[in-house]
């Protein structure tokens, strides 16, 4: 069954960049990656993130397991890979680990990015034994001062602690997964400095961290958080596309291999549309694959290919367009990574992606 279902999972995605490279408007491949929003608040107000500006109006809330199962049962069969995050902070649902065990059930792998201020002992457990597949923990700043500027609302030696609680569970029940990550946004200045991200490691030693992932800043393209001071993000840019960097060009990958689900059933393209600004339908209305190729995303698809992305206000702000490519296919395109993961295992497939890349340590974030 495993063989079976890893082989229907590779002609999608071989289906998917033929969809892709044929500019195909109508898909006859289904998305591989899908982004769930448990809740779209958080207990914390990072100046670097969009969450913290959204707009007052904004209507909070937290999925329903009802929706979140519907949702579950009709993408078990073609999900490569679910990640239980979108604008707001997962661990603030009080069924987050029903929801990866629910997910696990179905077959369906399983990943969380959490600010990991929520964790308790029993949490950590509970998550552990659901069955989940990764967590990363996002801890900007390798000492108290830096942290709790970065981080408000956060305490710097309780999330270290809440952690390390984690961590000694994931040891003492024996598990291999989740694979864990510890991801910081950096800059290159003195709040992190060499030896302060050393000491700040070896906080960890003897425990079963998998990944230290060492991010630059980025801006999201929201001029409220390329205002913010706490990193030097750099003004938003808007694209231009012309006869220099027109044969650079190529559509937006997410929209032929990707979907995000927000907490209230709407559907959006992108997993950077934290608002929920293009709002392809609502699966309390239409099932997933209806509003896969429904009217809303057959237009996006048609803009992108059309080149005709300027016009669309968080897409004009986005840099993915001009992505390096091999064969006309974006190097990162949505889908075969994630096959990867599933058949080799995050560990392996992390080691196989380190040698293999070409970037540098420090990287862009998504």
């Amino acid at each position: 069954m495993g063989m079976q279902k890893d082989t229907t999972f590779f002609v999608n995605v071989l289906n998917s960049y033929y969809n892709y490279l044929r500019k195909r408007v109508i898909c006859k491949s289904t998305p591989s990656i899908f982004w769930i929003e448990p809740t779209n608040a958080c207990n914390l107000i990072c100046p670097m993130c969009p969450t913290t500006y959204a707009s007052p109006d904004t209507k909070k809330g937290f999925i329903s397991f009802e929706l979140f199962k519907k949702i579950i049962d009709e993408i078990s069969d073609f999900v490569l890979e679910s990640k239980l995050l979108q604008g707001g902070e997962p661990l603030l649902h009080p069924q987050i680990a029903e929801m990866v065990e629910y997910m696990k059930l179905k077959g369906v792998r399983t990943e969380i990015d959490s600010n990991g201020t929520l964790l308790t002992e029993k949490l950590a457990r509970n998550l552990i034994e659901a069955g989940l597949d990764f967590i990363s923990f996002s801890f900007d700043g390798y000492d108290k001062e830096t942290y709790e500027s970065i981080r408000i609302k956060a305490v710097f030696d309780k999330t270290i602690e809440n952690i390390l609680v984690f961590l000694e569970a994931k040891k003492r029940l024996k598990r291999k997964n989740p694979y864990v990550r510890i991801k910081s946004i950096v800059q290159k200045d003195k709040r992190f400095s060499e030896d302060k991200k050393k000491k700040f490691m070896q906080r960890f030693g003897g425990l079963p961290v998998d990944e230290f992932d060492i991010t630059e800043a980025f801006n999201w393209g929201n001029e409220k958080v390329a205002a913010s001071k706490v990193y030097s993000l750099g003004k938003v840019k808007k694209i231009e596309i012309n006869e220099k960097n027109e044969r650079f060009y190529h559509p937006c990958q997410r929209l032929w291999t990707t979907m995000s689900i927000l907490w209230d059933g709407t559907v959006v393209p992108c997993c950077q549309d934290f608002y929920g600004e293009y709002k392809l339908g609502n699966i309390n209305e239409k099932s997933i694959l209806e509003i896969w190729n429904d009217e809303p995303i057959q237009l996006l698809r048609t803009k992108n290919i059309k080149k005709e992305v300027v016009d669309l206000p968080l897409c004009s702000k986005c840099s993915i367009f001009f992505t390096p490519t091999v064969f006309s296919i974006p190097t990162y395109f949505y889908g075969f990574p994630s096959l990867l993961k599933r058949i080799l295992g995050y560990g392996l497939y992390q080691k196989l992606n380190h040698k293999l890349s070409a970037k540098t340590k420090i990287s862009k974030s998504p």
